[in-house]
């Protein structure tokens, strides 16, 4: 019998092993359990599992191995009087359990992360980035089309814009516009690039389907902006003004910086790479301080982290026209792809999937060319059909 035959999630919940790999999951254990919960075919409810443990650590419980046990023995007291438990009602139960605990309220993992300054980024963020034109959208809702592939916006101390260095908007737009505290928007939708200059100083390169939202000119004791997508950031140093990076699920607070952040809302996690300086990531009641040359990451379903040491080159090189792989999944590589050239990829056979490339992709090729060098090098072929890229396994 093997390890994942073993555990249905009955037996994962009852798993002292279990539980306290969740918390410390840097130690040593009896299992491999991130390949077993990765075959799992119930995610949902293993989610549910780092759910509960992760809100409890967050109300500020001891969880060692004692209060873990507790705990469960807590869930189980519910259920008496039951001849069948299923693990639906224990989940009941561990709710209430949470509750009980909460010293003030419990804060519920699926809200999204709340930001200080008070602004409601998402009622700002309704253009979906769409098209074949990079949007940008001054605060009076106006809109300037973009149809170059790799966009530069600038913004000067004052707020005055300019566009690819040959177009300025006028001293009268922006005036419409009213500059103090107001947010501009930058969407980028899918094929398309975009460098951005904000009036402090700090420079953005935006990826594929990405969005900014950033004041027209910083005015606050902090500087503040939205990101949806991927970016790559340079902040200009300002010590009397810390720089926030605001996303879905995490904030990320920086003196002066470089470091690169993906926060797709359709991704699983939430990543952030820091190349120089230091930053600190700030989710839910929790800080990390990261250093350079690290990856920290944030799954948006659980709440499980990891901070760890990267290869920054596979993170940033995007910006520069290169997708650098050392054992990347296929399925990691074509979702980067589809978005980088906003093409429709599927899989004939699905292993293909899980096959791993190491090396370089020259992103300044068009996508066909791309993939010619994938089959060259992998058991990969591809075929195209109606614009879409399928791919199968060399037999």
């Amino acid at each position: 019998m093997n390890q994942k035959s073993k555990f249905d999630i009955n037996a994962l919940i009852d798993n002292q092993d279990f539980i306290n790999w969740i918390l410390h999951p840097e130690k040593e254990s009896s299992y491999d359990w991130e390949q077993i919960i990765a075959d799992h075919p119930d995610k949902k409810e293993i989610d549910k599992v780092f759910w509960v443990v992760k809100n409890l650590q967050k109300e500020g419980r001891s969880l060692d191995q004692r209060s873990v046990s507790h705990l469960w023995k807590r869930i189980e007291k519910q259920s008496i009087g039951k001849k069948k438990i299923n693990y639906f009602a224990r989940w009941v139960a561990a709710a209430s359990v949470i509750l009980a605990l909460s010293i003030g309220g419990v804060l519920l993992y699926q809200l999204k992360f709340s930001n200080s300054s008070g602004i409601d980024y998402h009622s700002i963020a309704k253009v979906e980035p769409t098209g074949n034109e990079v949007k940008l959208i001054l605060s009076d809702q106006s809109e300037k089309l973009l149809k170059s592939n790799d966009a530069e916006i600038k913004y000067d101390k004052d707020g005055k814009i300019e566009i690819n260095e040959t177009e300025s908007i006028s001293d009268e737009e922006i005036d419409k516009a009213a500059k103090k505290e107001q947010l501009n928007q930058l969407v980028v939708p899918l094929g398309k690039r975009s460098s951005l200059t904000l009036s402090d100083g700090t420079v953005l390169y935006l990826n594929s389907g990405s969005r900014a939202i950033y004041p027209v000119v910083f005015t606050r004791k902090e500087r503040e902006i939205f990101v949806e997508g991927e970016a790559f950031l340079e902040v200009a140093h300002d010590s009397e003004k810390p720089f926030f990076v605001v996303t879905n699920h995490l904030k990320v607070r920086v003196l002066g910086t470089t470091f690169n952040i993906s926060a797709y809302p359709d991704d699983s996690k939430t990543s952030v790479v820091l190349v120089e300086g230091s930053v600190e990531t700030l989710f839910s009641s929790e800080k990390v301080l990261m250093k350079e040359n690290q990856l920290f990451t944030h799954e948006n379903s659980t709440g499980r982290t990891s901070l760890k040491e990267a290869n920054v080159l596979d993170y940033i090189s995007w910006k520069d026209g290169w997708m650098y792989c050392n054992q990347k999944k296929m399925e990691d590589i074509t979702t980067k792809l589809s978005r980088y050239y906003d093409v429709t990829i599927k899989y004939k056979d699905d292993n293909v999937k899980d096959m791993t490339i190491t090396g370089k992709l020259d992103l300044k090729n068009n996508c066909e060319d791309v993939f010619k060098v994938i089959q060259s090098t992998a058991p990969i072929k591809y075929e195209i059909n109606n614009g879409t890229f399928i791919l199968s396994e060399k037999r």
